[in-house]
């Protein structure tokens, strides 16, 4: 038998070690501050950084161009077409002389006319007849020579 008299007294019993709370081990460090900043430790390590000298204020700043520069010889051709794509139209982007400016425009012209746009071998693919709204972007984009095909 169990060591309890009754059911009764095992179940109440039970109940009660079930309901305790546990105590939490006490800390043996108090902290003075309600809360610790991770970045506390950083404050003393500021004297070991190397400090920063402005450049002349007559020196250059180097230009670096985005990938999608364009070129003063860059000409660029919008075409629209519908022919094997299930009756789709879409506008071709012809003439972008480099992958990275082949990507570098495909993702801003993705952004900025909220259409699909996809490269196909040396060509741009944007989804539907968007050729007018491109042109535009391109033109504030910076080229120059941009001829509208059929």
């Amino acid at each position: 038998m169990s060591t309890f008299g009754s059911r009764k007294e095992a179940v109440r019993s039970g109940c009660e070690q079930m309901g305790k709370k546990k105590s939490k081990p006490a800390t043996d460090t108090p902290t003075s501050e309600p809360f610790q900043s991770a970045f506390s430790g950083l404050a003393s390590l500021r004297a070991d950084l190397p400090s920063f000298e402005s450049p002349d204020p007559g020196s250059q700043p180097a230009v670096i161009a985005s990938p999608g520069t364009p070129t003063t010889e860059t000409k660029l051709v919008l075409q629209r077409e519908k022919k094997g794509r299930a009756g789709k139209t879409v506008t071709r982007l012809l003439g972008l002389p480099t992958p990275d400016a082949r990507a570098y425009w495909t993702t801003k012209l993705k952004k900025e006319l909220g259409c699909g746009a996809t490269i196909e071998g040396d060509d741009v693919i944007l989804l539907g007849d968007v050729g007018d709204r491109a042109e535009t972007r391109l033109v504030a984009g910076g080229f120059r020579r941009i001829v509208r095909g059929n």
